[in-house]
């Protein structure tokens, strides 16, 4: 369950991008705005974002696209968050996919960060 109460399938993701390759065929797949949010910690002494909920999230949802792949779903991409990230269209500001504390004026590294790019090259 993410921050806004939403529940996290991601087999859903899964049996959609199937759903759209059974009806439309083989045609070219983006996932976009594909992220979760949790509330984040204090970064820790070191700067870094220890957000492990957003790290599983990512990782199941990546194997998600990946076992969509495989199945014949042509996936040409995968974005996680957008130049909006820090707006949630359902709750404002007050819930929202970032990675930074608010107030907070420079980016913070977070774990699901380097999760993130030590699952796709």
């Amino acid at each position: 369950m993410t921050s806004t109460g939403w529940e996290v399938y991601p087999e859903g993701l899964t049996e959609t991008l199937l759903r759209v390759t059974e009806r439309y065929g083989k045609v070219p797949i983006y996932v976009t705005e594909n992220g979760a949010a949790y509330d984040d910690p204090a970064p820790e002494i070191d700067g870094v974002v220890e957000d492990p909920r957003r790290v599983a999230y990512l990782r199941d949802h990546l194997a998600a696209t990946q076992a969509a792949i495989e199945q014949g779903a042509d996936v040409r991409g995968y974005f996680v968050w957008s130049l909006l990230d820090n707006f949630e269209w359902q709750n404002g500001y007050s819930q929202a996919l970032r990675h930074r504390p608010r107030g907070l004026r420079h980016r913070r590294s977070a774990r699901s960060s380097a999760a993130r790019s030590s699952i796709v090259t």
